[in-house]
Order: C-alpha cells, then sequence, then structure tokens
C-alpha cells in the first residue's frame, strides 16, 4: 500500500480532500520506534508532528502514565508544534510503534503554498482533534471529581470509626496503667525532669527518687511498686532494691556513652529482663516510646511493630522460609518506602539492617529440641531452606514520622548477656566474632544497632525472638551512630 492509501485509511482523514491527503502523503516520512523506546521526551524541544499508523504509545507526565494512545490516526506532540513549547509529556512505545513524521518546516511550507486549501483544512483537522480532547479531559475530571467527593465520605466515615477505637484503646490503656505504681531512680535532676516529662502525662501514679536511701524509703511508704526503673548509677542497689520488690519488673535505665556503659551492663545483665539505652540529646524521640514501654511491661504484651506506630497503619507481612529469599524481600521492602516518600539514605540504612536481622532468623536462630544450633555452622552464601516450625516473620511499616521493620523467629533464645558480649566485642573493634549458641539477632548487633535510631529486642524464651528497628523520619532529625539506642525486654 502506497503512503497516500495509508494516510487515507486513517480515520482522522475521512472528511479531507484527495489534495489534502496527497499533500500530507508528500511531506510525510514513516518512522519506527521499538518497543520501549522513548519517541518524544518530556521538556525538550520538538519540530515535528506525529500521526500514530500502529501499535501502543503511553503518555508519561512526571513520571506518571495518564493515558495510551493506540488508535491509528492518533495525533503526538501537536500541542509542542502548534505553540512552540516544550513537549508537555513522555511518548514511550509500549509495543512496537510505527508513526508518520510531519517536519514543523514542511508544514508550514505547505501553508504558505496553499492558504486557502491546505492551511484551512489542517486548521480545521486540528481544531476537531483538540476540541475531542477537551472533551474527553473535561469528562475524566468529572469522573474525578465525583470518585473525590466519594472518597471524601469515605475518609469520614473512616477517621470517625479510627476516632472512635482510639478513644476505646485510650480508656483500656488509662484504665491499665492508672492503678499501676512506677517508681524511678534516678540521681541526675536533668534526667528526673525528663522522666517526668516521659512518664507523667501517661496517668501512672509515678514517684521519682533520687538516691539509693530514697528509694527504700519510697519502697516501705508504697509497700508496692509494678515497674521499678533504676539509673545505671545505681547499679549496685539493684539485688537489695529486688529482695525489698520481689514482685516489681525492674527496668535497667542508661543514658551515657554505650562503650562505659558495657561492663555495668555486663554485670548484671543476668539478673535484668529489661534494659533500657537511651540518647540524652534526642528528647522528643525517648519521650514519644515511654507511654509505649510502660503499657507494654504493664500489660506483659512485648511483640509488634504496631505498638511504635501511628494506629492503623498497613503493616506488610512476608513469611520467611529460605536464605534466598532476602534479596526479594529487601528490595519489596525498600520499594515500598521508596514509594512512600522515604528518602534513599535512610532506605539504605533499612536494607542493611533488615540483612542482618534476616541471617540472624535464618542462619543463628533455629535449634533443635535438645538445644542444639540447626544452621549457624554453614557458610551464610549456602542455602539454608526452613522447616515448617522455623520459619520467621518479616514485617515492616512507614506511618509518616517513623519507618519500621522486624523479624522474628520461633525460638526465643536471645538473651541479655548476648547482647552485651556482642556490643563488648564489637565496640572493641572484634566486628567478624562469631559465637556457637547465639540464639537469633546475635549476628551484625554493631551493624543492627549503630545503623538504627533504636532497636528493640522483645523475647519470651523458648518461644519466640523478635528484633524491632525504628528510623526516624523527620529530616531535622540527625542519626547518631556514636550513641545509639536499644531496648530489651523478655518474659
Amino acid at each position: 500500500m502506497v503512503l497516500v492509501e495509508r494516510v487515507r485509511a486513517l480515520g482522522l482523514f475521512k472528511s479531507s480532500s484527495d489534495d489534502f491527503v496527497a499533500t500530507v502523503a508528500s511531506i510525510a516520512t514513516p518512522h519506527s520506534n521499538p518497543r520501549g523506546s522513548q519517541i518524544l521526551i518530556q521538556g525538550q524541544s520538538n519540530d515535528r508532528l506525529l500521526l500514530l499508523l500502529s501499535g501502543e504509545v503511553e503518555v508519561i507526565v512526571d513520571g506518571e502514565r495518564v493515558a495510551i494512545l493506540k488508535t491509528p490516526g492518533d495525533l503526538l506532540g501537536e500541542i509542542s508544534v502548534l505553540v512552540g513549547l516544550p513537549v508537555i509529556a513522555t511518548l514511550q512505545a509500549v509495543t512496537d510503534v510505527e508513526v508518520l513524521e510531519l517536519p514543523a518546516k514542511k508544514i508550514e511550507n505547505a501553508i504558505k503554498s496553499s492558504p486557502n486549501s491546505f492551511g484551512y483544512q489542517l486548521y480545521r483537522l486540528l481544531s476537531s482533534v483538540l476540541s475531542e480532547k477537551i472533551i474527553n479531559t473535561n469528562q475524566k475530571a468529572r469522573q474525578f471529581e465525583i470518585a473525590n467527593r466519594a472518597l471524601v465520605e469515605t475518609n469520614r466515615g473512616l477517621d470517625e470509626r479510627i476516632q472512635e477505637r482510639e478513644r476505646q484503646l485510650k480508656s483500656l490503656t488509662e484504665q491499665t496503667i492508672r492503678s499501676s505504681k512506677v517508681l524511678i531512680i534516678e540521681p541526675d535532676k536533668k534526667q528526673q525532669t525528663l522522666s517526668k516529662m516521659a512518664l507523667g502525662g501517661t496517668g501512672v501514679q509515678l514517684t521519682i527518687a533520687g538516691s539509693d536511701e530514697e528509694a527504700r524509703t519510697a519502697i516501705q511508704t508504697e509497700a508496692r511498686f509494678d515497674l521499678i526503673f533504676i539509673s545505671s548509677t545505681l547499679v549496685s542497689s539493684i539485688k537489695d532494691l529486688r529482695d525489698l520488690q520481689p514482685d516489681a519488673r525492674f527496668i535497667y535505665i542508661t543514658s551515657s556513652d554505650m562503650r562505659s556503659e558495657l561492663p555495668a551492663l555486663e554485670s548484671c545483665a543476668s539478673s535484668l529482663s529489661n534494659i533500657i539505652s537511651r540518647n540524652v540529646e534526642d528528647r522528643v524521640f525517648t519521650v514519644k516510646h515511654s507511654a509505649t514501654t510502660i503499657t507494654k511491661l504493664l500489660s506483659k504484651d512485648l511483640f509488634g511493630i504496631e505498638k511504635y506506630l501511628n494506629w492503623g497503619v498497613a503493616i506488610q507481612k512476608h513469611v520467611v522460609k529460605s536464605s534466598c529469599e532476602r534479596p526479594k524481600l529487601i528490595e519489596a521492602m525498600q520499594n515500598h518506602m521508596a514509594d512512600l516518600g522515604v528518602r534513599s539514605a535512610i532506605t539504605d540504612r533499612i536494607g542493611t539492617v533488615a540483612e542482618e536481622l534476616l541471617m540472624n532468623a535464618i542462619y543463628d536462630a533455629p535449634h533443635s529440641a535438645d538445644g542444639k544450633a540447626l544452621y549457624a555452622h554453614m557458610n551464610r552464601t549456602d542455602d539454608v531452606q526452613l522447616k515448617e516450625g522455623e520459619t520467621a516473620e518479616f514485617r515492616f511499616a512507614v506511618d509518616g514520622m517513623m519507618a519500621a521493620i522486624s523479624v522474628a523467629d520461633p525460638f526465643g533464645g536471645f538473651r541479655a548477656s548476648t547482647l552485651m558480649n556482642y556490643l563488648k566485642k564489637n565496640y572493641a573493634g572484634d566486628s567478624q566474632v562469631q559465637e556457637a549458641g547465639k540464639g537469633g539477632a546475635g549476628r551484625g548487633l554493631h551493624q543492627i544497632v549503630e545503623n538504627s535510631d533504636l532497636v528493640i529486642f522483645n523475647v519470651k524464651s523458648g518461644v519466640k525472638t523478635e528484633v524491632i528497628a525504628l528510623f526516624n523520619l523527620d529530616p531535622k532529625s540527625k542519626h547518631q551512630e556514636s550513641n545509639p539506642t536499644f531496648h530489651f525486654f523478655s518474659e
């Protein structure tokens, strides 16, 4: 079929004269575009009018696809040619695409040669095409407004349900903690003030003691405390206070540089089931999670990243069955967070932490009924297929203020002493240390703690170990590798 016949066959020219069609064919040149190629690029200049002969073309504006063109005769690039502006959308070939190219210069010459015939018919044709596009755009705008109104109504109903649920949860939490008594033993006045800010608003019956003697007096006066937070500077008093309050849950709390705190932590790690390391420079972060800490300890419900995120956030969950799944799981997590606007600098850190956590859950945590490690002896490049009862769970979510990931294994073999031992060796420069019987979460602890803003270790002995890593998304906050923070809770 000669070119003039191909042009005539296009529906766009069904009302055009033979002379007009012949002129179009005389100045047009067929051009093939392979699948995936860019026919026009947004922002670049354009000096040719294009007519679609065959194939599918997607229209992309600012990285988002807004339309698909696949009707033979569809005009492409007409706005940039008519107005002389840069191309307003990228046109990319979805399939192999063939177009007719009409250079703007040749169109201009044809108009000059026959303004009352070719020029008139061309402008009439373009007016018809542009009018149809305006009508279609108006219709899409109308459909958008209808859908938007429906979405607003749906969101309003959802907001009301969320608010009601939040009221119920708040009431339940208040009932739980209002009858609870908390003692904070902290000699530092500034830390006392921070503790009041962090815990005073939770509704617990809060008592603050500045010394071992004041703590003993408070215990004798109150008779019973549910939680006792004790500063690292009073570590020598823990045993005696335990004898006075055997039913209370003790939480060792430190705000100093981790390197200087490790000896004291090691000395009492075996007798403590709860340890909190905090960064005194980040008051907002500390206060934000204090209510969560109080609630989970009083309710004895340790597990779940949802406790650290805004209510209602969609949490992505993946069962981890083999070592070969790690790269895909991490990529899916990073893509999800990037789609939600998390910066690459943060997703890179999260990826590093996720890799270490998944390694631990696959290679280090699994053990037999008699406590023998199953895969810890294997090279980390060897494939491991986890059996039923050994699989881990990988979870992640973003709530706009915080990104969170967690990996949980069904063994519960991690210990505070393991955490202290690994931190000590890593801070001493022995980052490659290996040790049998780590029980999960042991390998790469230095990487996990250093790359996170807060790491929470939750352990139910013999049942479950969950490690949660939190990342502050506030662009004004600065991640401080020199002063990492972590929480350790066990039951």
